[in-house]
């Protein structure tokens, strides 16, 4: 079995310089510590052992709650949406759900929460994939359906473009006005297009948006994951994500369009309002992989995309955590990088598995970027990895070992641990990372904090 195949999913916490007696991502022990494991700046899910849980987003409300967003199995064979409410420190908040705990079957017997973020009410946004269409939950801040989303909590988004018509919602966001922003993968007679839906608060499509609030983006290759999708201010919306025609020719792209659901004319490079570059081929190999796994909207206008490059050409070397960045007019950024992109690697596994990979990114309110994911050691097990950049994406030295963090709690019962951060979120003080931990049997959930300089008062955002 893989090390990164069964898994534990924890909290971190990383704290900030504000404490005097810890560094810059050091583990916050104040961050609901186990009793188990005090020390760790982490608290394990208490669900059943044995069973693979995987978390797929974290989210703070106005208030500083936590929201902690995934699917675990039930120890018989089904699996549900979970959703944990915290306290700022990483308790169990006792007035949600059955002591903090809130599970919820999907809308199909094959459904699965693929995202879930807030709206500015600190209302629930569940994105359901597997049931062919885009499957949309709304509940209230206290866990309920919230009836006044069509009466039931409830938004099913159908595309019907042909072929499968399996439709999968990958991002959802939330707009200024509440609004409900997905976008997935459409199936069509071919390949599978880009999908963006815009509905307004109480379900109806967004007016003047698309057909019935729905628009999709064609491709060459089949749209295979979405990192990000990013409502402006103005009401336009950017996604992120790549396509792929095999398993080694993948072409990231950045799409970007107007209120109304046209491709907006001042982006792209390869068509209005969409932007494709394919790393491997422009950098001169013939095979490879980058896979895009988060992405962000800076206030510039300019798009990161995060995830994994993979060097086939050099086995040895292993897999890199990769940033690729466009302009605002959808050109590659080459101050990142000759090409626009970057790539960043711990080696821990020396004459090994040096595989590193990304599976999250976020910025700081200084403007300093925090990276998530995970690093193979010489033991050829997965280690939480953080990386935190300038806004100029050097490694930030303040941070870390010069910009960079590895850690290995050694929790498994069968004597082989390895864990790997899967989702990050940035508070004062605080860095906070869902990760998923090799326990022995299988997988739970947990979160884990560390120390963080933020400097929210920047005016940058």
């Amino acid at each position: 079995m893989s090390p990164r195949s069964a898994s534990l999913l924890l909290a971190l916490a990383i704290a900030g310089t504000g404490l005097c007696h810890a560094a810059d991502g050091d583990p916050d022990p104040a961050f609901g510590t186990d009793a188990e494991f005090p020390g760790y700046g982490f608290y394990l899910n208490p669900m059943v052992q044995g069973e693979l849980d995987a978390a797929s987003a974290v989210a703070a409300d106005p208030t500083g709650r936590l929201y902690y967003f995934g699917n675990l199995r039930d120890g018989e064979g089904g699996s549900r949406a979970a959703i944990w409410r915290l306290d700022a420190d990483g308790w169990f908040d006792y007035d949600f759900g059955e002591a903090g705990l809130r599970t919820l079957v999907p809308p199909c017997a094959d459904g699965w929460l693929s995202h879930a973020t807030l709206d500015f009410q600190g209302r629930p946004l569940l994105a359901f994939s597997g049931c062919g269409d885009f499957e949309i939950y709304r509940l209230t801040p206290e866990g309920a359906p919230d009836t006044s989303l069509l009466g039931s909590g409830r938004l099913t988004i159908a595309f019907d473009m042909g072929g499968s018509n399996n439709d999968r919602p990958m991002r959802i966001a939330s707009t200024l006005a509440n609004g409900i922003v997905v976008a997935g993968s459409v199936a069509n007679a071919d390949t599978g297009d880009l999908g963006i839906a815009h509905f307004t608060a109480d379900g109806g499509a967004a007016p003047g948006f698309g057909n019935a609030g729905r628009v999709t983006l064609p491709f060459t290759w089949s749209v295979t994951r979405v990192g990000g999708v990013h409502p402006m201010p103005d009401g336009r919306i950017v996604a992120a994500g790549d396509t792929q025609q095999n398993p080694f020719a993948m072409t990231q792209f950045a799409v970007r369009v107007q209120p109304s659901g046209a491709p907006d004319l001042g982006f792209g490079n390869s068509a209005p309002g969409i932007s494709e570059i394919n790393v491997r081929t422009l950098s001169g190999h013939d095979g490879g992989a980058s896979f895009t796994r988060s992405s962000l909207l800076e206030p510039t206008g300019s798009i990161v995309q995060a995830g994994t490059f993979y060097d086939v050409d050099d086995p040895a070397a292993g897999s890199q955590m990769f940033l690729l960045r466009w302009r605002e007019d959808g050109e590659p950024d080459t101050t990142l990088g000759p090409l626009g992109y970057r790539v960043y690697g711990l080696d821990l596994g020396g004459s090994g598995d040096n595989n590193d990979g990304l599976d999250a990114i976020t910025r700081q309110g200084d403007g300093k970027y925090v990276l998530a994911g995970y690093s193979y050691n010489a033991d050829n097990r997965s280690e939480l990895t953080l990386v935190r950049l300038r806004r100029d994406f050097s490694l930030d030295p303040q941070f870390g070992e010069g910009g960079m963090l590895h850690d290995l709690v050694p929790i498994a019962q069968n004597g082989s641990p390895w864990m790997s951060a899967d989702q990050v979120l940035v508070r004062p003080g605080r860095i906070i990372t869902s990760l998923l931990i090799g326990t022995g049997p299988g997988t739970l959930m947990s979160l884990r904090g560390s120390q963080n300089d933020l400097l929210f008062a920047d005016t940058f955002d």
